[in-house]
């Protein structure tokens, strides 16, 4: 549908009455007023498109000259193929945005969560060591083994969501 709205919007008019010279050819350039309105409303009401059963899209001009007509309904559908191509791209584009806004959302919390998690080791290997010299009872390892865990199951996670984006993302 929204392609059925483009080909009747008034930039592909304006496109086809330029690039045709349709105010001379259906010799409206003659009268003195409203020589655009005039042109725009023939080529338009000349202008028929349908999608097939098949989903396809059916476009027809039509025109005293057949060449013209011929030549219209094959500059609009190149016409089309640009715009699809433009939102393609766009979206591309767009969808790259995204992906290096979360490689940089997770870089920096990944990074944060390593530093964290690193510390943690380190403190937890330190804790480790001095449970002779320092009484330390299994509580608090249990604490400090938790929060380790929990940490490195946050960092997975993360990585695991941003893989599964990616893969289910529709290109």
């Amino acid at each position: 549908k929204n392609i059925v709205n483009w080909v009747y919007s008034s930039d592909l008019m304006n496109h086809l009455i330029q690039k045709f010279k349709l105010n001379e050819h259906y010799s409206f350039q003659n009268q003195k007023r409203n020589v655009y309105e005039n042109t725009f409303n023939y080529l338009q009401n000349s202008i028929r498109v349908e999608f097939t059963k098949f989903n396809a899209i059916n476009i027809e001009v039509t025109d005293r000259d057949r060449i013209i007509a011929t030549e219209m309904a094959n500059e609009i559908v190149k016409q089309i193929y640009f715009l699809n191509n433009d939102l393609m791209i766009k979206k591309r584009k767009f969808a790259i945005e995204q992906y290096t806004l979360m490689y940089n959302e997770l870089e920096n919390t990944s990074s944060g969560k390593l530093d964290t998690l690193k510390a943690l080791i380190n403190d937890f290997s330190i804790l480790l060591n001095k449970t002779d010299q320092l009484n330390i009872k299994s509580k608090e390892l249990n604490k400090a083994q938790s929060l380790l865990v929990k940490t490195a199951e946050e960092i997975k996670n993360g990585n695991i969501s941003l893989l599964e984006s990616i893969r289910f993302q529709e290109w």
